[in-house]
């Protein structure tokens, strides 16, 4: 078992799921999209693609939803898109669904915005063009879709369209995390694990690790059960370590769902930490006289060079168990 992962998620969210409508009195709706009410037109287009009370009707679906479009119903021309870029109803057409994609997010329907900034990203349907798909997830993103702002997050820590920006990233995986998105709070907690971005603080890593389980994360789940098992940002928690690994194998984490292994793997990092622990209080002793002494007394070139290896291992080694900091 690894200690931790040392990449961030890094994969493109995108939205393939029809927008729906809650009416379903489809001879009225087709009555009055007749009579030219778009948003009738809209919601048969839901019915017959739901097959709510009918039978799933693709291409009666796509028509109504056709029409709304063309009157400026952009949840009209969002299905429209997905329908073309799926094949339903109609041939599958990736180009013509860009289209509706962009003429969707004009309209400010969030998921368009995503989901014409991923074809951007990857040069499906229309020309590959980062700093447009940038673009089209911080729109996304500024209309409340986490799925954007988590993209437009990974953008900036790859360098895609834009410069490697971590504090940038951060505040984009901040916003994800807080609208629900698993993939954000993990990155957040990976950023402050490693301090990218942000001043390394293992105790937010920690708590942003235990969100990102909490919404579905399997690596979430893993890394905080590393966490509790090493004692880094908590005491160290047997018990806690057991249940987040527990948690990562029912979330499909498959290396951790062997008992014996993770046991074995938690018995090794308390010793691990036990160890450490004792150095670092033999250390701080040490420190603590030195100190004293030298406050009072001349301090020899030995002494000196000795005091700023302790206190750099110290610092970097043992501040956890203690909180305490010297200066070289």
């Amino acid at each position: 078992m690894k200690n931790f992962f040392k990449l961030l998620v890094l994969f493109l969210f995108s939205c393939h799921s029809l927008l729906y409508a809650k009416e379903n009195d489809l001879h009225e709706m087709k009555k009055a999209c007749r009579k030219g009410d778009p948003d009738k037109c809209y919601n048969a287009g839901v019915i017959f693609s739901s097959g709510k009370g009918v039978p799933i009707d693709d291409k009666k679906a796509l028509y109504f939803f056709k029409k709304s479009c063309k009157e400026k119903v952009f949840q009209g021309c969002y299905n429209v898109a997905v329908m073309i870029e799926n094949g339903r109803g109609t041939e599958k057409n990736v180009d013509k669904a860009a289209e509706y994609f962009a003429k969707s997010c004009e309209g400010g329907v969030a998921q368009a915005c995503l989901n014409i900034g991923v074809m951007h990203a990857d040069g499906a349907g229309v020309a590959q063009d980062n700093k447009k798909a940038l673009n089209f997830f911080k729109r996304s993103c500024s209309e409340e879709f986490t799925g954007g702002c988590y993209n437009a997050g990974l953008m900036y820590v790859i360098g895609k369209g834009v410069e490697k920006d971590d504090g940038k990233a951060l505040g984009f995986f901040h916003k994800a995390c807080r609208g629900g998105t698993s993939a954000g709070c993990y990155n957040v907690g990976l950023m402050y694990a490693f301090g990218r971005g942000v001043a390394e603080n293992k105790k937010k890593a920690v708590a942003f690790l235990k969100k990102a389980c909490e919404k579905g994360s399997a690596e979430g789940c893993y890394n905080a059960g590393v966490m509790y098992a090493g004692g880094e940002g908590v005491d160290i928690n047997q018990k806690q370590a057991e249940i987040y690994f527990e948690k990562a194998c029912e979330a499909g984490f498959r290396v951790v769902c062997n008992k014996d292994v993770v046991k074995k793997y938690i018995d090794e990092n308390r010793l691990i930490y036990l160890e450490l622990k004792e150095k670092c209080d033999t250390d701080l002793k040490w420190l603590k006289r030195v100190h004293e002494y030298c406050s009072e007394n001349e301090c020899g070139s030995e002494l000196k060079k000795r005091w700023n290896i302790t206190v750099k291992q110290y610092n970097e080694e043992c501040s956890r168990f203690t909180g305490t900091l010297f200066e070289d």
